[in-house]
């Protein structure tokens, strides 16, 4: 029944065989004066969740309730890193990461949640809708200013 499945960057688009299809919908009957082929296409979003790859069909301006917990863990995670390095607990990014079992790298990237402001977690956990797709997307969208941050959440979900 499935001619032909094409995934492009933003749409999957699904040929379907229509006679073939409506043959079996109806149980064998004829299927005069159809035409060959038909098309679905669907939307759809590529979304980074740590190593998985998730599709999301339809409103893809949904963040869901995974994506919500990783971005207030990965929030609470490294302003433990931060609080460990400026107690004296550990003296470097080197020896944190070591201690956690994470590369340094991992550790510079996760650092960057340390810099968002009280107001935007608060506005984050009080507005669902402020909340960005992913963990990566929001790493990759902190600005260091705290006023940057509270005007581009604000402007995320107005």
């Amino acid at each position: 029944m499935i001619e032909r499945v094409t995934i492009h960057s933003d749409h999957v688009a699904i040929r379907l065989r229509a006679p073939a299809l409506v043959s079996e919908i109806l149980g064998g009957s004829p299927t005069l004066g159809l035409t060959k082929t038909a098309s679905i296409e669907c939307p759809f979003r590529h979304i980074r969740q740590g190593r998985a790859l998730r599709l999301v069909v339809g409103d893809t301006s949904l963040t869901t309730d995974a994506s919500r917990k990783a971005i207030l863990k990965a929030i609470a995670r490294a302003r433990r890193w931060y609080e460990q390095i400026t107690i004296g607990q550990t003296s470097s990014i080197a020896e944190l990461a070591g201690v956690h079992g994470v590369s340094p790298r991992f550790i510079h990237m996760q650092m960057k949640l340390d810099q968002l402001s009280p107001h935007s977690i608060e506005n984050m956990m009080n507005r669902p809708e402020a909340l960005p797709l992913s963990l990566d997307d929001l790493l990759t969208e902190i600005p260091t200013n705290w006023r940057e941050q509270s005007f581009g959440l604000a402007a995320k979900s107005a």
